[in-house]
């Protein structure tokens, strides 16, 4: 394997710290945080699009007793409930298979699927949904001829 010099360690392994370089790349500026502010799709989807291809997120927030239709999107997502007591599922209207949606449950979505989220009688639903960015820069989803949205 050839060597790199594009890795600059800073004492999280044994191997050489260049402490001289790493000083040098780092920014000592004060400044205040830069905060992404979030597009808002609907009352209850929001979404954060950083200025890079890779990934965007969207929050979905579902009140107590019920439910939220999420459209197809051309890519495939992975979802994280990050709130959610008994009764909370997920259902693939595709195949009708319905997922219990417990907080900390990770669930993949495939492309081009439609997903109703259901919260419980008592308690809201808040899921994490992260895909490829399809709002920032010239990103279109091969094949699909599908506009960015």
């Amino acid at each position: 394997m050839a060597c790199s010099n594009n890795v600059v360690r800073c004492a999280l392994t044994p191997k050489f710290r260049d402490v001289d370089l790493l000083v040098d790349m780092l920014s000592y500026n004060m400044a205040a945080p830069a905060v992404l502010q979030p597009h808002v799709i609907d009352d209850n989807r929001k979404r954060f699009t950083p200025p890079v291809d890779v990934f965007e997120i969207e929050m979905i927030n579902v009140p107590g007793n019920d439910a939220y239709r999420l459209n197809p999107m051309p890519v495939p997502a992975v979802l994280v409930t990050l709130h959610g007591a008994q009764g909370g599922l997920l259902l693939d209207e595709d195949t009708g298979k319905e997922i219990p949606a417990a907080e900390g449950g990770i669930f993949f979505l495939p492309a081009n699927t439609y997903c109703t989220m259901v919260s419980g009688k008592k308690s809201d639903l808040r899921i994490a949904m992260a895909h490829t960015n399809l709002n920032w820069g010239p990103v279109t989803p091969r094949g699909t001829g599908a506009p960015n949205f």
